[in-house]
């Protein structure tokens, strides 16, 4: 369970985008600006003129280390990332664990109701044995009925937590 969490858990390629993201960010904070270029017009054709016309080029010069500086922040925001990822990859892990147990421990409780079904199944059995003979009475069978019934109850509900129990972990997993 924990190595399908691990390739099929949705919070973990999210934490993986988010490595890669901070890698690109760091990739692109250290080049330098891109130069510009472009061509400017106003007033052209007006009242039969050539207007006011021009090409403009441009660069934006870094200097002081500020390229070397934003790289250390990426940096560190790539570290922080990494981190956030571990920290996820061992929240998954926890979370299959508490869920392969809550599964366990919700099998044992239909396990354990369904034996007390049929002690309840088999007491009722025997006490209208006893009442056909006339050793007991009726107060007693329906006693038996009572809590025969209340165990079933106590099954289904044991039988949805069960359910339930698979659904969380196979949440945590990421398949269905």
């Amino acid at each position: 369970f924990e190595g399908m969490a691990l390739a099929n858990n949705p919070t973990l390629a999210s934490a993986a985008s988010r490595i890669q993201a901070a890698r690109g960010q760091w990739t692109q904070v250290g080049l330098p600006p891109n130069p510009t270029a472009g061509y400017s017009g106003n007033e052209i054709g007006d009242e039969g003129r050539a207007g006011q016309q021009g090409a403009f080029f441009g660069q934006e010069i870094v200097t002081g280390g500020k390229l070397r500086l934003s790289r250390s922040v990426a940096a560190q925001e790539i570290q922080m990332a990494e981190s956030q990822s571990e920290i996820q990859r061992l929240r998954v892990l926890n979370d299959v664990r508490i869920n392969f147990y809550d599964v366990l421990v919700a099998q044992r409780r239909v396990e354990i109701a369904q034996e007390v079904v049929q002690i309840g199944e088999r007491a009722i059995e025997t006490i209208e044995k006893f009442l056909q003979a006339r050793e007991t009475s009726r107060v007693d069978l329906l006693q038996a009925r009572v809590e025969t019934n209340a165990a079933r109850i106590l099954l289904a509900n044991a039988r949805n937590d069960h359910q339930a129990a698979w659904r969380r972990l196979a949440a945590v997993v990421g398949v269905p």
